[in-house]
């Protein structure tokens, strides 16, 4: 509603620059602990907001292409990188209309989000044998709080339809199929999976960290959760 009232032509991209100005990750968070959200739970449910915010205004769909068909297509060999994006960078009026999904759209995340630390942490994203993985739990979990708008939505008809209820199932199903047949790999949701015949780097690795009894970290809630080590090829 504040977003709205300050930029009622583009509310989703005003809610998420309101979002970092206005620092709500940790009012967020401790309003969810006391609504008993317990533990690092009530952060994790201010980053699922964040990158809600993050897909509403539309940020890592301005993409070309030949990155989106890379991403439809999991396991294509001849593949576009994502466009880099600044999770808590104000998004600028030139890239694009804010996107509004609707029941018959992917919820599926747009590649370019995979590189958000939001994302990674709460879709578990780790290190094995030189791949990236998400865990499958978790990834779901968080696309349907990303349908959240759209169920308030049809909570609040006189008489919400099962058939649209049905139709969002669908889309978290099919985003679930797209990142099984990744075999639940990032590259591979990205669009950056190499060659087989290519030699094989070892990516840097990821490191979760975890925050006991909620508490906030040091030096910003929740924003710096990947810690990288330089490894040897």
């Amino acid at each position: 509603v504040l977003a709205e009232s300050i930029a009622p032509e583009t509310p989703e991209r005003a809610a998420l620059d309101l979002f970092d100005r206005l620092r709500l990750r940790a009012p967020f968070a401790q309003a969810c602990a006391a609504l008993g959200f317990e533990g690092e739970e009530g952060w994790r449910v201010a980053g699922r907001i964040k990158v809600g915010l993050l897909t509403g205004a539309g940020i890592g769909k301005m993409e070309t292409p030949a990155a989106e068909g890379a991403r439809t297509a999991i396991g294509a060999k001849e593949t576009t990188a994502p466009v880099e994006v600044a999770a808590g960078a104000s998004p600028t009026a030139g890239e694009g209309a804010p996107v509004q999904r609707t029941a018959n759209q992917s919820v599926a995340l747009a590649p370019a989000l995979w590189l958000d630390p939001d994302v990674r942490w709460l879709c578990g994203v780790h290190e094995a044998g030189g791949q990236f993985y998400l865990i499958r739990e978790r990834y779901e979990e968080l696309l349907w709080w990303l349908l959240m708008p759209e169920l308030l939505r049809l909570a609040g008809e006189p008489a919400p339809g099962r058939a649209a209820v049905d139709e969002l199932s669908r889309t978290v199903d099919a985003a679930l199929a797209a990142a099984q047949a990744a075999g639940y790999r990032v590259a591979a949701l990205q669009g950056t999976a190499k060659d087989e015949t290519e030699p094989e780097v070892e990516p840097t690795e990821y490191v979760e960290l975890s925050l006991e009894g909620g508490a906030e970290p040091e030096g910003g809630p929740l924003d710096d959760l990947e810690a990288e080590s330089k490894t040897e090829p």
